[in-house]
């Protein structure tokens, strides 16, 4: 059941998805046989098949993390939430006269509560 206030909305996963997610199982499945070939090759035979799922796992977040932030970033640069799609508020503080922080940008979401800061000197700002 859903509560007060919430929509239910049906999603399909997109191309970017399904793509990212096809190269995570081919990128585990590849680090799997090799991490346990060359453990196996090094004489740890039982160990074999443990460190290819190591390896396999450690492959498999650093790819999801990657395509994370991959796209994190491209629905900040449409002016979308990375959670809700709702539209961003963007402020930007710029760079003060003398000081050695760069200027910001920040990104705020009044729907879910999302909020992200990077740094960002325009042009205006003071060098």
């Amino acid at each position: 059941m859903l509560h007060a206030g919430w929509t239910e909305r049906v999603t399909r996963p997109s191309a970017a998805t399904l793509a990212w997610g096809a190269l995570i199982v081919l990128a585990a499945a590849a680090w799997f046989v090799t991490g346990a070939r060359i453990s196996a090759r090094l004489g740890f035979d039982a160990a074999a098949p443990a460190v290819g799922v190591i390896a396999a796992a450690v492959v498999a977040v650093t790819i999801w993390r990657w395509a994370r932030a991959d796209g994190e970033q491209v629905a900040l640069a449409r002016g979308r939430c990375p959670r809700c799609r709702c539209p961003l508020a963007a402020r930007h503080e710029h760079a003060r006269p003398g000081a050695l922080a760069e200027g910001l940008i920040e990104w705020s979401c009044a729907a879910c509560g999302y909020d992200h800061t990077e740094p960002l000197t325009c042009e205006r700002c003071a060098s």
